[in-house]
């Protein structure tokens, strides 16, 4: 088969046909560059007719890296592209288009093709950019109609998405989620035990808490940060505000020398302490089973302490030396022997170390939120409240 033979099942609308005539004619010997160029461009053709998408881009890929700079194959890449629809394949469509331009500034098609997906590529950088106000606005309405705790677990689960992109961190600080999500946690004075915090609900709150505070860790989160918030601060500063707002959020009152910045350290003690011996206090809810908040349980006290860390070691964001060294000393009190010895007695860890592993093979722990049916007989750790 040759590629006359592909051009003519082309036109006349035999696809297939003209696909496996095109594979064929690339099996011959001694192909030029510029006839292999061709061939792959015209079977992508072929499988962009077919809305085979993902084959029309690998066909273009092998046109161009055997003739780079072929406007024909970048036109249609960005076709293809375009078709596949997501956010990254939009702006690989929109450089496509604008390349095929830059080579070929008289080509109309090429043109519409980049004013199209130049207007796509705005509409997905708007959406992104109004995700982190409307989940902090979510909660926050959610909070002021009294909603129950679903209904705020999904909420707060909504923000912890959003702050999964490290680089919406500023953004979410902004909006005032940290306001919204610090008084979920509880008091250190509520804390019994696992069975006794609002779980998934605190361990999302903590969740999203530390990856807001971790959003200066990353590499180039900082320099995405800093542009979300139109600021002219320096990149590495959009962690250390994060970190200022969680704080000053515990009562409400931007006080940075006042000792509410203990106050936040206790809660997250508390929480890590309980979340920590979590497998023996929810033994008993589970009828000696596994809770099936308990994995949560373990991932919540990992972040309690993630975060209390990032807390302890920013004074910027403590206020003082002596906030900086009381969330320190809350630090070292939870790793000693002492504070973890009756969960090592349980057989949950080590003297010595407070936290079983969670799951070694997971990049970071995560919070699951389970359904209310699933979590029934877990009292408060059910999340039924």
């Amino acid at each position: 088969m040759s590629k006359d033979e592909g051009n003519a099942h082309l036109k006349a609308g035999r696809l297939a046909e003209a696909i496996a005539s095109y594979t064929s004619a690339l099996g011959a010997p001694s192909l030029s560059k510029e006839a292999v160029a061709a061939l792959h461009a015209n079977r992508a053709l072929a499988h962009l007719k077919l809305n085979a998408a993902s084959e029309c881009v690998a066909d273009c890929d092998a046109a161009l890296s055997a003739q780079p700079g072929y406007v024909k194959a970048m036109y249609r890449r960005a076709q293809a592209r375009e078709a596949l629809g997501s956010p990254a394949d939009l702006g690989a469509a929109f450089r496509d288009a604008q390349a095929a331009l830059r080579l070929d500034p008289e080509n109309r098609e090429a043109a519409l093709l980049a004013r199209r997906l130049k207007a796509a590529v705005d509409a997905c950088s708007a959406a992104d950019e109004s995700a982190p106000r409307a989940a902090t606005e979510a909660l926050r309405r959610a909070v002021a109609d009294g909603a129950g705790e679903e209904e705020l677990a999904r909420c707060v689960g909504r923000i912890s998405k959003v702050a999964e992109d490290r680089s919406h961190g500023p953004a979410l600080v902004h909006t005032g989620a940290a306001a919204e999500l610090v008084p979920l946690l509880p008091r250190e004075d509520e804390v019994v035990d696992a069975s006794s915090l609002r779980m998934p609900l605190v361990g999302l709150a903590v969740e999203a808490l530390e990856r807001m505070a971790s959003s200066d860790l990353l590499p180039g989160a900082g320099a995405a940060a800093a542009g979300g918030l139109g600021a002219a601060s320096p990149a590495s500063g959009c962690g250390t505000a994060a970190r200022r707002a969680i704080c000053q959020a515990c009562e409400g009152q931007p006080r940075p020398r006042d000792p509410l910045h203990a106050s936040l350290a206790g809660r997250l003690l508390a929480v890590a302490r309980a979340c920590g011996g979590a497998r023996s206090g929810l033994a008993a809810a589970a009828g000696g089973g596994e809770h099936p908040q308990l994995q949560n349980c373990l991932a919540t006290a990992k972040r309690a302490l993630s975060l209390l860390a990032l807390l302890g070691g920013t004074r910027a964001a403590l206020g003082s030396q002596d906030a900086q060294a009381a969330a320190l000393r809350g630090l070292l009190a939870l790793a000693s022997p002492r504070a973890t010895g009756s969960a090592a007695a349980a057989g949950s860890a080590p003297a010595g170390s407070p936290l079983p592993p969670v799951d070694e093979d997971e990049d970071e722990p995560r919070i699951v939120e389970i359904e209310p049916e699933a979590a029934a007989g877990g009292g408060a750790a059910a999340g039924s409240g």
